[in-house]
C-alpha cells in the first residue's frame, strides 16, 4: 500500500494527509492475507530479523531495522510528535502561521504569528512532526528522521509523547510508552537523556515536492473537527482543489 502511495506521488500525483500518527506501524500480511504478523514491541523476535526479508520487520518504520521512515512519504512522523489535548499533554489548540504568503493560505487575511483552528482545538489527539531549527525566525526542518529538506514548515503547535507511567486507563498493563519505545530503537537506550531529546515534540502542518508530485499532511487527527471553523475549511478546500487539479 505505501508503495502505491509513492509512486502515485513519483509519478504526478498528489498525496493529501488530513491526520497524524500516519504510517507509524509496518506489519505484514501472510501470502494469503488471510493473517496480519506483528511483532509490535518485539520486533528483534520478528522471525525477518537478519534475513534479506528484514526490510519487512513489524516495527515502526522509522525503526533502524526498518530504514524506510514515513516522513519520506509524509514529510513529518509521530516520532517528533505526541499527543495533544490530552492528560499528560500540552493543551489542544491551534497552528501557529510561519508562512501565510504560502498558496496553502490562499485567500485568508493571514499574517506570521497568527494563530488558526484554536477555537475547534484543530490539533488534537495523536500529532505528527519534525525536527525543526529557526533559520530568520521560521522554522525549518532539520532532515533528521527522514524529513526531505525541501518540506515547507507551514503551522506548529507543542505535543508530547507519553512515557510508560503516564498512559492513561484502557490500555494493556505490558503498554509500553511510545516515548520509552522511540528512545530505545531511535537513540539505542531508554534513559532520560535520550527522552529529554523526543519528549518535546510538534504537531507540523506542512507540504514538500516529491518525484513530479506533492504532498501535503496537517499533523493531527483531530482536523476534521476544525471543518467548522471558515479558516480550517477554506484551508481544506484549497488544497483539495489544488490536488483535484493537479491530479
Amino acid at each position: 500500500m505505501r508503495d502505491n502511495v509513492e509512486s502515485w506521488v513519483d509519478r504526478g500525483g498528489a498525496a493529501v494527509f488530513l491526520s497524524g500518527n500516519t504510517s507509524f506501524w509496518q506489519i505484514r500480511l501472510e501470502a494469503d492475507a488471510s493473517r496480519v504478523i506483528a511483532y509490535k514491541f518485539d520486533p528483534d523476535n520478528d522471525p525477518v530479523v537478519g534475513t534479506d526479508a528484514e526490510h519487512s520487520v513489524t516495527t515502526m518504520w522509522s525503526d533502524p531495522l526498518c530504514k524506510r521512515p514515513e516522513n519520506e512519504m509524509t514529510g513529518v512522523s509521530f516520532t517528533r510528535g505526541g499527543y495533544a489535548n490530552m492528560a499528560h499533554s500540552p493543551p489542544g489548540g491551534g497552528y501557529t502561521v510561519h508562512r501565510p504568503e504560502h498558496w496553502v493560505f490562499a485567500g485568508l487575511d493571514l499574517v506570521q504569528g497568527d494563530v488558526v483552528g484554536a477555537d475547534p482545538a484543530v490539533v488534537g489527539y495523536e500529532c505528527d512532526g519534525c525536527e525543526m531549527q529557526l533559520v530568520d525566525g521560521r522554522p525549518e526542518p532539520t532532515g533528521a528522521g527522514g524529513t526531505p529538506m525541501n518540506f515547507t514548515i507551514l503551522g506548529t503547535a507543542p505535543a508530547k509523547m507519553w512515557e510508560t507511567h503516564e498512559i492513561a486507563g484502557g490500555l494493556s498493563g505490558d503498554y509500553v510508552g511510545e516515548l520509552n519505545w522511540v528512545a530505545e530503537r531511535l537513540a539505542g537506550e531508554d534513559n532520560q537523556e535520550n527522552r529529554d531529546v523526543f519528549e518535546q515534540g510538534h504537531a507540523v502542518m506542512g507540504t514538500f515536492e516529491r518525484g513530479e508530485g506533492w504532498v501535503f499532511t496537517t499533523g493531527c487527527t483531530d482536523w476534521a473537527y476544525g471543518l467548522v471553523d471558515p479558516v480550517i475549511s477554506q484551508i481544506t478546500r484549497t488544497v483539495l482543489g489544488r490536488a483535484i487539479d493537479h491530479t
